[in-house]
């Protein structure tokens, strides 16, 4: 049995779904083009400030105290500091020849730079999903996730606050359920990198609390700015 990792277990969901295709039909320099394009709209998704930027202006704004990306510490929380660096490097360095000429990418430079897009996504921790190459609320609707752009946002409105003790969810997903929700459109939210938990240590406020439940953990869901960016934009309902 072969072990070794192939080239498809090392991409990223979104590379796979955008890039992998066109790099497997042989056409490598539209294969590593489209893998930054991806980097560039899935950067851009993290934060309001960034929308409708490209390239190094890009890059430079998603790395400044106006966006102030929260990255996830994947290796020594000092090599943080370089993210920024390593970004501008790969994007001045691949995806402004990749976006122009590109005739000297071979199937080896466009696998390598496949790869290096899915580092790059992994680094500002993407969600599996992308909202704006999914075509937006638009486009989710057109995909049949939800039933109209008013569902979508309601429930981002719902999710946000929602409060759980140990892990147990079934209260919200009772509500869900009756709200008319599905779990389809629950994790895509997830998915789309619009909600997140946090997750803290619980303490009963009074000793008399604690003498009939004493939870250990309490999770909470948030939106995320881009979560928040969308519900902020959303159309108010017709009376």
């Amino acid at each position: 049995m072969n072990d070794e990792p192939s080239l498809e277990m090392l991409l990223h969901s979104r590379i796979l779904e955008h890039a992998w295709p066109i790099y497997r039909d042989g056409h490598w320099a539209p294969a590593a083009h489209s893998a930054f394009v991806v980097v560039e709209y899935s950067l851009a998704e993290k934060h309001p400030a960034l929308a409708q930027l490209f390239g190094k202006e890009l890059v430079n704004k998603a790395f400044s105290d106006e966006a102030r990306l929260a990255l996830p510490e994947r290796l020594d929380p000092k090599t943080q500091k370089h993210v920024p660096e390593l970004f501008r490097g790969m994007f001045g360095y691949y995806r402004n020849y990749c976006g122009h000429k590109a005739e000297n990418v071979d199937e080896i430079i466009a696998a390598r730079i496949l790869v290096v897009a899915s580092e790059l996504l992994d680094l500002i921790d993407a969600s599996e999903r992308s909202y704006t190459l999914s075509g937006g609320v638009a486009g989710l609707v057109k995909e049949g996730v939800f039933d109209n752009e008013e569902q979508f946002y309601s429930l981002l409105a719902l999710l946000d606050g929602y409060v759980a003790l140990d892990d147990t969810w079934d209260g919200l997903f009772e509500t869900l359920g009756f709200r008319g929700f599905s779990e389809e459109q629950f994790e895509c939210v997830f998915d789309l990198g619009l909600v997140r938990i946090d997750r803290q240590l619980y303490s009963p406020p009074s000793p008399q609390e604690a003498r009939w439940y004493d939870p250990t953990t309490l999770d909470e869901i948030h939106l995320t700015d881009a979560g928040r960016g969308l519900l902020a934009d959303a159309p108010c309902p017709e009376d």
